[in-house]
This record gives C-alpha cells, sequence and structure tokens, in this order.
C-alpha cells in the first residue's frame, strides 16, 4: 500500500516460513499451465527440487484450494460458486491424485 510517497506492508496471511513447494503449489493456481514447467526449471537451476516434487506439489495444490474455501463459505452469492469448483477439482483433479495419476504439469 502507498501512503504520502511510502510504501507500507499489510495482509501478511500467508507470510511466514512454510514448506517451498507449498508457494510453488500456489504460484501454479496464477500461472498458465503452459508455462509451470517453465516456473519448474527456473526454479531447480537455484533450488534442486526433489524426485518426488511432482506428486507433493499436487498434493499441496490440491490443498492450496481446500483451504482457500473457507474465506468464502458464508459469503454471499459464493455458494453456488464455490460448489460449482469443488465439483469441478474433484472430477478433474482430486479424483486423479488420490489414484496417483498426474494432472499438474500435463
Amino acid at each position: 500500500m502507498f501512503y504520502q510517497d511510502e510504501v507500507s506492508l499489510l495482509d501478511f496471511g500467508c507470510c511466514g516460513f512454510g514448506f517451498y513447494l507449498w508457494d510453488i503449489a500456489v504460484s501454479f493456481s496464477y500461472v498458465a499451465k503452459k508455462y509451470r514447467n517453465d516456473l519448474l526449471e527456473a526454479y531447480n537451476t537455484i533450488f534442486p527440487l526433489p524426485d518426488s516434487y511432482e506428486k507433493l506439489l499436487e498434493g499441496f495444490y490440491a490443498g492450496m484450494f481446500i483451504e482457500a474455501f473457507n474465506f468464502y463459505i458464508g459469503a454471499p452469492d459464493a455458494d453456488e460458486w464455490i460448489i460449482n469448483k469443488i465439483n469441478e477439482l474433484a472430477t478433474n483433479e482430486f479424483i486423479k491424485y488420490t489414484n496417483d495419476e498426474r494432472f499438474l504439469l500435463v
């Protein structure tokens, strides 16, 4: 936030030290699928990814959406959106995750 030519930080809800793959998974919700591998390749040049990174990213990606829903539950006009989004994720991503099928980088 800018105030009188000074920058102030606000909204520290997601600030802190956590597992770096969680941060990458969150960024995937903002990055087009065609650029996700590029993001990982660039990240991997700085910090090597573990062998199991894809499965971990998918778990964090699913968890991120589940966590985000708590901000919308009870909000006006959010019920239909939440139901539709949960159905979409369950059909397209969550079922693949539970069946050990890749979905995030395909």
